[in-house]
């Protein structure tokens, strides 16, 4: 669930970075980016960070796995 808030924070932050540095004409290039260009990066970002979080899900999930079928935590067992 820490996971889910720190990314799902990370991609506020983003947003809000984007939307400034498009209002602020902020570029990392040495011309001006078209608003367009710079939506197709933050996309881009959002997509990374997304992928990033199906793969941390997934580690969960193994480990979920790997603690039941040692034994270490029951079939039934949910963490609120």
């Amino acid at each position: 669930m820490l996971v889910l808030a720190i990314t799902g924070l990370a991609r506020v932050i983003l947003i809000v970075a984007g939307i400034a540095g498009l209002s602020w004409g902020i570029s990392t290039k040495n011309e001006p980016m078209s608003i367009n260009d710079e939506v197709k990066e933050l996309h881009k970002k959002l997509d990374n960070l997304e992928k990033k979080q199906q793969f941390l899900e997934k580690i969960q999930e193994l480990e979920r796995e790997k603690d039941q079928s040692m034994g270490k935590r029951p079939r039934n067992y949910e963490m609120t």
